[in-house]
């Protein structure tokens, strides 16, 4: 894992870590998911791993999101969702999708609408669906991970296995490629230019790449502006990128 300086590209500091799959920000304290199914909390000044709780209901952990109550998981190995109470770290409660306990729709990552609509990614189906209704919004996905909305109606999915990322409309459901990461050879733990992590920024979204590749797109019209590669020898996949809210909010606001 890597905390990084974009501005400067130069590392604050870096820490092994083992099934790191997704991170978010709550209160400023930043979670970490694991495949493991734990989440870790971090001294982000540090990089060093403050405390640790393990969630046998859960399984196989990918992204995590924070919705102003409630840390939210996608539990991917049981395609359930559920909710964590980011006071007392207590399982709240946990939705099963499918009715069974089995991964038979690899449920990887959410996001909500500018009404507060909630959307699943399905990986196995390579769909983007609505929570409420049901409804198809999105389809023929390739290995998809990462939904991220970058306003109310549009919304940003990584097309993983096609080595892409796209760009989606709700108000007409079509797909447009806005980014393809190099190919190359592949590597003992991915392939080259699989897609990973995305993090929007009014203006600005990062894509993450393998291997250990991050891009910088504006948003008018996708454009790569920069780029970092974060290690010459890693070879893994970039799993989630995360923007630290007391460096970017102030400049929001």
């Amino acid at each position: 894992m890597y905390a990084v300086d974009w501005d400067t590209k130069t590392h604050l500091w870096e820490m092994e870590t083992r099934g790191v799959r997704g991170l978010v920000f709550v209160d400023h304290h930043l979670i970490l998911a694991s495949f493991t199914n734990e989440l870790f909390l971090l001294d982000t000044e540090r990089g060093t791993v403050i405390g640790k709780w393990e969630y046998p209901e859960l399984s196989f952990l990918h992204k995590i999101y924070y919705d102003g109550e409630h840390i939210v998981i996608p539990s991917t190995g049981n395609d359930s969702v559920a909710r964590i109470h980011p006071g007392t770290m207590e399982l709240v409660d946990i939705v099963t999708l499918t009715g069974s306990p089995k991964d038979t729709l690899h449920f990887n990552s959410m996001g909500w609408d500018g009404e507060g609509n909630e959307y699943h990614l399905y990986h196995t189906p390579g769909k983007i669906v609505r929570r409420d209704t049901g409804e198809t919004v999105f389809e023929d996905l390739v290995g998809a991970h990462d939904l991220e909305f970058i306003d109310g109606l549009r919304v940003v999915v990584n097309d993983s296995s096609r080595r892409r990322t796209m760009l989606g409309d709700l108000r007409n459901k079509e797909l447009t490629p806005i980014f393809t990461a190099e190919d190359g050879p592949s590597t003992t733990v991915s392939k080259w230019g699989w897609t990973r992590g995305a993090a929007y920024y009014p203006g600005m979204l990062f894509i993450g790449s393998a291997p250990a590749n991050i891009h910088l797109l504006e948003t008018t019209f996708f454009l790569e502006v920069g780029s970092m590669r974060l290690s010459d020898t890693a070879e893994e996949s970039i799993f989630d990128i995360c923007l630290d809210p007391r460096d970017w909010q102030e400049e929001c606001e």
